[in-house]
């Protein structure tokens, strides 16, 4: 299942430690040069995690950019899409997916393609919620997820994925999706004339 993710004084309890000269501690270097001292080192680890968290969210606005430079025909014209879910180790009868307690469902990939001819649209991250509760977020494409079902009860349980929907001339949006999602106890449970073919949806489409 993809998830979302105390920490002591490295130092020593006393914070006075760093800036006291008698006690002020360097690590000594293998050529005789000393490096900096701890609190530094401290102090750029956490401007490198910084970096490494900002670059991330460039690289996704870049990647939204083209569609979100676009001027909109009209204020209130949303995306019209439409989104299809593949996934593997299960199976689907009337947009109902089946899955044997204890498997894993894999969310290959959630796609979206334009109800307008020609139209360029895409999607900026998906949001999973099981029953109501949120049980990860997965921001690059093609959107997976692996869902087990090990601690699920038998019976019938609901899928929802909410995700930004992008399309060039258009506002942005949210779009809304939910699957019915049935665990049986075995194989044998599964009722006949299922399939393994992707579920097309239509999503729920709200303005931000």
């Amino acid at each position: 299942m993809i998830s979302s993710s105390s920490r002591t004084n490295p130092i020593g309890n006393n914070p006075n430690n760093l800036n006291n000269s008698n006690n002020h501690k360097v690590l000594t270097g293998s050529k005789g040069r000393k490096p900096k001292p701890v609190k530094t080192l401290l102090n750029d680890i956490n401007c490198l995690n910084l970096l490494v968290t900002i670059m991330k969210k460039l690289i996704f606005l870049l990647a939204a950019l083209p569609l979100l430079l676009a001027s909109c025909h009209d204020d209130k014209d949303l995306p019209k899409v439409n989104i299809s879910i593949d996934y593997s180790n299960a199976v689907q009868l009337d947009g109902t997916i089946y899955v044997v307690q204890g498997d894993t469902l894999v969310i290959d990939a959630v796609n979206v393609t334009p109800e307008r001819e020609g139209a360029k649209v895409g999607l900026g991250s998906v949001t999973y919620f099981l029953d109501g509760w949120m049980i990860g977020v997965n921001p690059v494409s093609p959107f997976g997820a692996n869902i087990v079902t090990t601690d699920l009860a038998t019976g019938n349980h609901i899928l929802a994925l909410e995700m930004p929907v992008l399309e060039v001339g258009c506002e942005l949006a949210t779009g809304y999706i939910t699957v019915p999602l049935t665990i049986v106890a075995t194989a044998d449970d599964i009722p006949s004339g299922t399939t393994q073919a992707a579920i097309p949806l239509t999503p729920s489409i709200h303005e931000d």
